[in-house]
């Protein structure tokens, strides 16, 4: 009923039937602060504030992206169609290579366990401690390294 009444524009409907709902998506929220925006709803600023919020968290978007997404939502009531060719449009792919690993199972397993929890992709997961963590450029970063390996292998044998 929910997706139905913003498919077919119907704010009231969305709102009411919104708040029945355990949880309501990010791409459903997203909708309806489009619909709000297109019916100048008087409630669309603390609506959009919210989701802004709501999605620079949960997609753990970086200050760029989160400048985007608020400008986004401060244009949004201006020009409320503008949204559907924000999402259609193809995305700037970001330059990456393969990377393939054999892991042993318990540290696959922590590695799921972690990705699922927070919601993310495991190459996100990846990714992000290796740019935390990994340092082969430097001396103190190719010691500190040494140290994990070390550690490591002691705890995998």
């Amino acid at each position: 009923m929910f997706r139905k009444a913003l498919v077919h524009g119907n704010l009231a409907l969305a709102l009411d039937t919104a708040r029945e709902l355990p949880h309501v998506g990010l791409d459903d929220a997203l909708r309806r602060v489009v619909l709000m925006a297109a019916k100048r709803d008087p409630l669309y600023e603390s609506a959009a504030a919210r989701f802004a919020r709501r999605a620079i968290s949960e997609r753990r978007l970086s200050v760029e992206d989160s400048r985007r997404l608020l400008a986004l939502v401060e244009a949004l009531p201006h020009a409320p169609d503008g949204i559907a060719a924000a999402r259609s449009a193809p995305r700037p792919e970001a330059q990456t290579e393969g990377l393939f690993v054999r892991l042993h199972s318990p540290v696959a397993d922590q590695l799921s366990r972690a990705a699922f929890e927070l919601r993310v992709h495991k190459r996100e997961l990846v990714a992000a401690l290796i740019s935390a963590h990994v340092d082969g450029t430097t001396e103190a970063g190719r010691a500190e390294l040494e140290v994990l390996l070390r550690d490591y292998r002691e705890l995998s044998t």
